[in-house]
């Protein structure tokens, strides 16, 4: 699986372990989500990352979340949820044995019974705080608001008990709400509006505007806390991703055909259970094979989705509010997960607009699951647009220099300077990489190879070294911007990338430590780079560290498409530098 990975996010690599069973994976997540254990401890939550009995989870103000038990039960969390699993218990051979004791502290969500409570619903219980929910039935949503709290069933039945009061059963198409632990349960019918909408989709957008309509007519009538007002604000914000997050939720619904934005373009993928698994940006839709279509974005309204196996390299320059600046890179690849928008009308060639990324691998540091950019409407910031064909392959590249987007999670990440893209409409097949033999130098040269110029933290542009025979140092034979491969023996065996940009000058090679197995680069793995950076405001010496991503293109690996991001900090000054860009190289026998 080839992944799109911004260099300082490869960073993140969770150190948490847990001797628990697993009750549950992450399907999807959006924002900062985390799970709190009971020691107090805190992890990130990713896809594919594992819940545990006990655990609290919570959402951040844009985060999303969504769980698939081991039961097959699915639960989906809103923004501003606290959402405890108080006790947990499930045996594949003994389902009958099971048993879920959940507690929503505060805010939304819905869930999909599975196999607990199927012989017996006392084995299934819902605390709100001031009221306890048990499953008569499989779709139902609750929010929970200061000490008010409302919902609707979609299928089946729930019983909502106040905790000092009485209980009522709630039964498919009707919404329910009460106040405090001595409130009456009061029942109504959920509007048809809401009906007709869970009957086609199983959305639930309908019905999260009814129940804030009716929240603020109790509103006036109630004590309500400032947290009540600012989940209802979050929750009204929201209402156009939330029919995505409740359509995605349901596996049950009979008409799932749904109509995506026509300014998108899309892919479809399914988790590894077969499940439905939701996005709420970018926007997502599912069809009756239980898929998810994830939407590339398409600003400029011409762009259309880039085949299969064609691939874009990217580079620009992170503001992390932790770590500070960060010279990025990553490339995606069209592969039946992530998308790519390409429009052929605003410039020359294949220009890169919107992309989507999603990573199905089992990997649960990499924040970048699902990310996404989105260029301009128009073409006026788009720069230094050329193509070049090499090997049948028709490669493109160009800078948006202002008016992009770059979301991680669902969250926009800070950025400074342009956006960089090189573009190909498609990979070499692995097999033809591995038939090669013999020593070859992919290089830049003035009559080989094209770049998008080398970028640095203040935004300034230079110009890349040419390849160049002998000079070498550190044990290289050349010097320049190239990389070596031997294909007899399926390993890179040098890399340089050479830039002057505001009188500074970069020299970046393969780290001691890096992996060159050509398996590896063919694998979608990246390599990671060290170097210097000399003169200007790097004065004497600045160390650099970052990575590379190498990508061959043409019938015969005739080119490779790489992306490139570095960092480091001046010793003396205590400032950050970066530099990051694009690359096309062209291979030859190496001299």
């Amino acid at each position: 699986m080839k992944l799109f990975i911004f260099t300082s996010l490869l960073l993140l690599v969770s150190s948490f372990s847990h001797s628990a069973e697993s009750v549950g994976k992450v399907i999807l997540s959006f924002g900062q989500n985390v799970a709190v254990s009971t020691a107090g401890d805190e992890r990130a939550l990713k896809r594919q990352a594992d819940v545990f009995a006990n655990d609290l989870l919570k959402t951040s103000a844009k985060g999303r979340l969504q769980i698939r038990f081991t039961d097959g039960s699915r639960l989906s969390l809103k923004p501003n949820t606290e959402f405890k699993i108080d006790d947990y218990r499930f045996d594949e051979a003994n389902p009958e044995d099971g048993k879920a004791i959940y507690k929503l502290l505060k805010g939304g969500m819905r869930t999909i019974s599975g196999k607990i409570g199927k012989v017996d619903k006392e084995d299934y219980k819902l605390d709100a705080v001031v009221a306890t929910i048990g499953i008569r039935g499989t779709d139902f949503s609750v929010e929970k608001v200061g000490e008010r709290v409302s919902g609707s069933v979609s299928q089946g039945k729930i019983n909502v008990s106040a905790k000092q009061g009485g209980s009522r059963d709630i039964a498919s198409g009707r919404s329910f709400s009460l106040v405090g632990p001595r409130g009456s349960v009061n029942v109504f019918k959920t509007p048809a509006a809401t009906e007709t909408s869970e009957e086609t989709t199983e959305s639930s957008e309908s019905e999260e505007s009814s129940e804030e309509e009716t929240e603020q007519q109790e509103e006036s009538s109630s004590t309500e806390t400032d947290e009540s007002t600012t989940t209802d604000e979050s929750s009204s914000q929201e209402s156009t991703s939330e029919t995505t997050e409740q359509t995605s939720v349901s596996a049950e619904s009979e008409d799932s055909s749904t109509t995506l934005d026509l300014n998108t373009t899309t892919t479809t993928t399914s988790d590894s259970t077969g499940s439905t698994v939701p996005a709420s940006d970018p926007q997502a839709e599912t069809n009756n094979n239980q898929e998810v279509v994830l939407a590339s974005p398409n600003p400029t309204g011409n762009g259309e989705a880039a085949p299969m196996g064609s691939l874009v390299a990217v580079a620009f320059t992170e503001k992390d509010p932790v770590k500070g600046l960060n010279g990025s890179s990553g490339r995606v690849i069209v592969d039946g997960q992530s998308a790519i928008t390409v429009d052929k009308t605003i410039g020359t060639g294949d220009v890169v607009t919107g992309l989507v990324y999603l990573d199905s691998s089992n990997s649960t540091d990499n924040n970048c699951s699902p990310c996404s950019f989105t260029g301009p409407s128009t073409a006026t910031s788009l720069s230094e647009n050329n193509t070049k064909t090499i090997g049948g392959t028709n490669v493109t590249w160009g800078r948006w220099g202002a008016g992009y987007t770059v979301l991680e999670n669902g969250s926009e990440v800070e950025t400074d300077g342009s956006f960089q893209f090189m573009y190909a409409d498609g990979l070499t097949p692995a097999a033809n990489v591995l038939a090669k033999t013999g020593d070859y130098v992919y290089r830049l040269e003035s009559t080989a190879g094209a770049y998008t110029k080398p970028e640095i933290e203040t935004g300034a542009t230079g110009s890349l070294n040419d390849f160049v025979y002998g000079g070498g140092t550190g044990g290289h034979l050349y010097s320049g911007t190239y990389f070596r491969v031997d294909f007899d023996s399926e390993q890179l065996l040098e890399i340089g990338i050479e830039a002057n940009v505001a009188g500074r000058d970069y020299a970046l090679r393969e780290d001691a430590n890096a992996n060159m197995s050509l398996n590896n680069v063919l694998s979608g793995g990246d390599v990671k780079l060290t170097g210097v950076c000399t003169g200007g405001d790097c004065g004497a010496s600045t160390d650099m560290s970052g990575r590379m991503t190498i990508d061959f293109v043409g019938a015969g690996a005739e080119g490779a498409v790489t992306s490139y991001g570095a960092s480091g900090e001046n010793a003396g000054t205590g400032t950050t530098g970066t530099i990051s860009g694009t690359i096309l190289l062209e291979a030859m026998p190496s001299p």
